[in-house]
């Protein structure tokens, strides 16, 4: 059996250019050297509007579906319209339109910055869903998607595939390599169990302040979201100093869920963002508690640290009077010396350009996968 690869491709005029030939053209030439090339049909459908969409799944029929463009977290992926400026197209939106395709298409690559929310809708009614936690460069793009189809091409199944693009963005010595996701509903589902809801605990009495310089007054306070009351931290920086702060959860392997708002920032570059810590007992020449990596090369106050699990806030959300809503999936588990883990939203900590900023956070909830 032949199986269709649609691939569909919007680089709108208002945004920053991509090398999606580059991409397409490395599926492609993949597919062709392949072993099993006959078993594979590659269709194109360039500068996508959303009605393109809807056409060229009912004319390709396909099995697997290529985005390569832009994602927007929360509010989409990025299309064209008419005048080929930006359209978004809804989560919703893109998740009804598969469960309408569910009985054919197998695996759904996403292959666009902050793309897993909508990775994650479209898992609902496919099988395999493949989505990136945050942003991710022309480079990274490519190497994983060549990858990806060589690996489909030589016969292997879709999770070996996602694995070979990982690596091969590992390969290339680009520090992104874990922020590919994988969505496979066909493994049997662990149930999630909530242990933790910041809204039963209003004074926030088990949270810690991080700061550092002094006047933590200054910087962190708890303050009542208008119009539904729920408790939220208000965090500044007022200069250059990172802030933040700190929920200890004893669990390795999970899912926490949050809102948030950057009501500004003065940064250049990305310096709000949420991240997971893996914590451990001791360390060399150490007591007490502290971070997995403190001790050794990969210190995790490198931004690229590959023990933290961070969500960068996109940095078009800054300044803008919306509230959004972001996950974070995470497993420590297989860190020999994790004991508990850290849920810590963060200004300035580890950034290239530190500046003032002010963000809210509330409805933190974390979910267990143990």
């Amino acid at each position: 059996m032949t199986r269709k690869i649609l691939i569909l491709s919007a680089n709108p005029k208002a945004t920053s250019r991509l090398r999606l030939d580059e991409e397409i053209r490395e599926i492609n030439d993949g597919l062709s050297r392949a072993k099993h090339r006959d078993q594979f049909e590659l269709v194109q459908r360039w500068a996508v509007r959303p009605r393109d969409i809807q056409r060229a799944m009912l004319e390709s029929n396909p099995h697997i579906v290529h985005f390569a463009g832009h994602g927007a977290g929360e509010e989409g992926l990025i299309f064209e319209d008419e005048a080929g400026q930006p359209k978004f197209v809804t989560t919703p939106a893109l998740a009804g339109l598969f469960q309408l395709f569910a009985d054919q298409v197998e695996c759904v690559v996403l292959n666009g910055c902050y793309s897993q929310v909508q990775a994650e809708a479209i898992s609902e009614h496919i099988h395999y869903v493949i989505g990136i936690q945050q942003t991710i460069g022309d480079k990274a793009a490519i190497s994983f998607a060549a990858s990806f189809y060589d690996a489909l091409g030589a016969g292997r199944p879709f999770e070996f595939a996602y694995k070979l693009g990982c690596n091969a963005i590992q390969m290339e010595g680009i520090q992104k390599h874990l922020i590919p996701i994988l969505i496979n509903t066909k493994k049997p589902k662990i149930l999630e169990k909530l242990v933790y809801d910041s809204q039963k605990e209003p004074e926030f009495y088990q949270w810690s302040l991080y700061s550092s310089v002094s006047g933590f007054r200054q910087r962190v306070r708890l303050i009542e979201r208008v119009p539904d009351g729920a408790i939220t931290f208000e965090i500044k920086a007022l200069a250059t100093e990172s802030v933040g702060v700190n929920k200890s959860l004893r669990i390795l392997k999970g899912r926490i869920e949050f809102e948030y708002k950057v009501v500004f920032s003065e940064a250049i570059q990305p310096n709000v963002y949420f991240c997971m810590i893996p914590m451990q007992e001791t360390g060399i020449g150490r007591t007490g508690l502290i971070e997995v990596g403190t001790n050794i090369q990969a210190d995790p106050q490198n931004p690229y640290s590959p023990y933290r699990k961070r969500f960068y806030v996109p940095m078009e959300y800054y300044g803008e009077n919306h509230w959004y809503r972001a996950s974070i999936s995470f497993d420590f588990s297989q860190i020999p010396t994790a004991f508990y883990s850290i849920f810590a939203p963060r200004i300035n900590e580890g950034c290239g350009n530190p500046a003032p900023a002010q963000l809210l956070t509330t409805n933190f909830r974390a979910f267990s996968l143990e």
